[in-house]
């Protein structure tokens, strides 16, 4: 169904919260502060949720959804005498899933993940091995610590596996494995945190203020809507100079930032599993946080600095090991993440209304072409479109599908991008300086316009 919004619906209680799915509408009022996924559902208010709700719950959440059903509002909205309107795309993707899940391939290979997890270990024994041997030597030091960085790199993509359930059947056993030990001791990361922040990515990827991922300003501007932001900044103040020399330079400003990516995520993690979850006055949420996360957290920084601590030779040594391990990280981390989707297409919330769910996700993505190393390196993310059109298929069956996702997209005329690794890269930095360079027009010509 093509997403519906309630424009002329005033509610009969103050402040009544509701979502759409399968033309049926469900008062949530009450539910939005206990919802396990946390602030995503609140990009669904209002509107058709039936695509994004079946991308992420299993049919045992049904049992749930159905204590909130609103019979009078169905009613209200008419919803129930509703006729088929789903667009032929919407149509044809469905009967896709449905045939890729008859063909199985939503189940994974458990020796795949297995061998991929024992061999990512295996970069960290690497590591300490080197630091063992030349841990007094500055070359040694930058290997291990560059190993180091690209053992964390993969860690967040077993979590990304894991935490979207796409190699366990039992949650519980992907949010241990995945959440706990190689989300949360080998990188650093929250995995609640992780989970709030990136549902709500895949709920409205690119769209402007709901998808937190390009709410990067103001060390980022990926949209032209940004200028709002800007309007009122002056040559006076100390912070408007600042914001504006990110803005005119965010191009080569990139890559330093994506260095300093993961002590950001990190502190952010630490800050949110301390806080329970607390998700800011704004929205006035709370994420329950087991006292485990926070405990493996501290594990992990436990760890950490004890490695770099035990190094033999001066202190210099200890933090280039840091210094080096964490700008690795990042730029590893971050090199793939912003291919997914910075420099694409971003949308307001009034045209991804227009959009169904499935059409967003295909014209917001990129995909990067395709080779062992490649969906190695990138975790599979390289099938970002099918990956966000298929959210629990694990990484081993992504080359299965992409050939016919391909195919629909032609076929309805729907975008679908797929570059290579540095042609995409080199899109995401022309984006940049476009941004900027219209919003800083928009600036200069603004007091015109009176």
């Amino acid at each position: 169904m093509a997403p519906l919004i309630i424009d002329s619906y005033t509610p009969p209680v103050k402040e009544k919260l509701f979502t759409i799915i399968d033309n049926k509408a469900y008062d949530i009022t009450d539910f939005v502060q206990e919802h396990p996924g946390g602030a995503v559902i609140m990009t669904q208010l209002g509107i058709d949720a039936t695509e994004a709700f079946h991308c992420f719950h299993p049919s045992s959440t049904q049992e749930i959804l159905s204590d909130y059903y609103d019979a009078e509002l169905t009613k209200k909205l008419g919803l129930a005498d509703l006729k088929e309107s789903d667009s032929s795309f919407l149509k044809d993707v469905r009967a896709l899933k449905e045939q890729v899940a008859k063909e199985g391939l939503f189940k994974s290979n458990l020796l795949f993940f297995l061998l991929l997890g024992l061999s990512n270990l295996g970069i960290f024994g690497l590591s300490l091995a080197i630091l063992y041997v030349f841990g007094g030597h500055f070359l040694g030091v930058i290997a291990s610590a560059m190993l180091l960085g690209l053992f964390f790199q993969q860690c967040g993509w077993h979590a990304h596996e894991y935490l979207h359930h796409q190699v366990f059947e039992s949650r519980v056993i992907n949010n241990w494995v995945g959440g706990y030990f190689f989300g949360a001791i080998c990188q650093g990361f929250s995995p609640l945190w992780w989970k709030d922040k990136h549902n709500t990515h895949h709920a409205a990827p690119n769209v402007y203020t709901r998808d937190p991922d390009i709410d990067t300003h103001p060390f980022l501007a990926w949209s032209e809507n940004a200028m709002e932001l800007y309007s009122e900044l002056n040559d006076q103040e100390l912070g408007s100079q600042l914001k504006k020399f990110m803005l005119h330079n965010q191009p080569i400003l990139f890559f330093p930032l994506l260095a300093i990516a993961r002590l950001s995520w990190c502190t952010y993690s630490m800050w949110f599993a301390l806080s329970n979850g607390q998700l800011g006055d704004s929205k006035k949420m709370f994420v329950p946080v087991s006292p485990i996360e926070p405990a493996c957290l501290f594990l992990h920084w436990i760890i950490y600095s004890w490695i770099a601590v035990s190094l033999p030779g001066s202190w210099m040594l200890s933090l280039l090991f840091v210094f080096v391990s964490q700008v690795t990280c990042g730029i590893l981390l971050a090199s793939v993440f912003t291919l997914n989707h910075n420099g694409m297409r971003v949308v307001t919330s009034e045209d991804a209304a227009k959009m169904d769910f499935y059409t967003l996700q295909c014209e917001t993505g990129r995909d990067v072409h395709p080779s062992y190393f490649m969906t190695w390196f990138c975790g599979g993310l390289n099938y970002q479109i099918e990956h966000h059109m298929f959210p629990t298929l694990p990484r081993h069956n992504f080359s299965l599908v992409s050939g016919r996702v391909r195919d629909l997209c032609e076929k309805h005329g729907v975008s679908y991008h797929c570059t290579g690794f540095y042609e995409g890269t080199m899109e995401v930095l022309a984006r940049l300086d476009r941004v900027a360079k219209t919003i800083e027009k928009g600036l200069k010509d603004a007091p015109h316009q009176d």
